[in-house]
């Protein structure tokens, strides 16, 4: 099963599920350049928390970030305020 940077499962995403993207990779996975690559190719832009997990070698947000809830992710994507707000209090 491939898991995003973001922690989703490429098999429960939509773009995954209709054959537009080939899946994701962890930030610190040696495809990350390759995948972003691609994204970029395909739909004119990067996942935005894929480019900042590789760029600072993060396999996945949601448990190798020290950062984790950041801004980037408080901006929308993928997930809302209110789940980030779960972690917080965690």
């Amino acid at each position: 099963m491939k898991i995003g940077a973001c922690g989703i499962a490429c098999e429960l995403c939509g773009l995954f599920a209709k054959g537009a993207c080939g899946g994701c990779t962890s930030g610190d996975g040696e495809n990350a350049p390759l995948v972003l690559e691609t994204q970029r190719k395909k739909f004119g832009m990067v996942c935005p928390v894929l480019e900042c997990a590789s760029s600072r070698k993060v396999g996945h947000c949601l448990k190798d970030c020290d950062e984790f809830p950041c801004e980037l992710l408080y901006r929308g994507y993928p997930y809302g305020k209110a789940w980030l707000n779960m972690f917080k209090k965690a």
